[in-house]
């Protein structure tokens, strides 16, 4: 007889986006419901809590959000989730740490939205010489996102990159594992200055960005 042992989720990092956006398509199919989303923080916490309950404590957690939720729904966010996950720490830094990341992140994003300064002058260079971490770089492509409604090219353009830099930024973010799925942030898409898209338009960027 052959024994097989499954790692527990919190020793599979790498499969928890792939698991969390299994269950969010298979309950909104399920319940015949709009995709449940999440704000950047709360996505940020569901992949470093540890799921000791492990594949069934999130399913069942993905379905109570996707009752929970109907069409008109905001992001889930921190004060969504329950308790036990809010209470857990990020892994390897301290939970004090943790502001001054997210300050990080907003001090880059602000360079780069009110500034007008280049993703690449101002995130690219620190990140390779590791005086960013990887969770300052996807909470400021999550921050983006929130901002361009989960589409990519539009966020090239908001991080004032030539729109030819599209696929060299997506490899970037997912060769350093830090591209985040573009469907939780799905809504109401904005330009990168800020203002309502034209319909048109923003239809031909989601389809691109898809």
């Amino acid at each position: 007889m052959i024994h097989l042992t499954v790692p527990p989720l919190r020793e599979r990092a790498e499969d928890l986006p792939l698991l969390l956006e299994h269950f969010i398509d298979y309950f909104a199919l399920e319940y015949a419901a709009p995709r449940i989303r999440f704000e950047p923080d709360a996505w940020a916490m569901l992949l470093a809590y540890g799921w000791p309950g492990n594949v069934r404590e999130l399913k069942n957690l993905m379905e109570r959000l996707t009752v929970r939720s109907s069409g008109d729904s905001p992001p889930f966010g921190v004060a969504d989730l329950p308790q036990e996950i809010r209470r857990t720490p990020p892994p390897v830094a301290s939970a004090a740490a943790a502001p001054v990341r997210v300050s990080i992140a907003e001090s880059l994003y602000q360079q780069i939205t009110q500034d007008k300064q280049s993703f690449w002058t101002v995130v690219y260079g620190p990140f390779m010489s590791r005086d960013l971490t990887r969770d300052d770089l996807r909470t400021l492509v999550g921050m983006g996102l929130q901002q361009t409604s989960g589409s990519y090219r539009v966020l090239v353009e908001l991080f004032n990159m030539p729109l030819g830099d599209y696929k060299r930024f997506l490899n970037f973010l997912r060769k350093h594992q830090c591209h985040m799925p573009f469907q939780q942030f799905r809504g109401g898409l904005l330009r990168a200055d800020g203002q309502p898209g034209t319909p048109s338009l923003d239809r031909d960027r989601l389809i691109a960005s898809a």
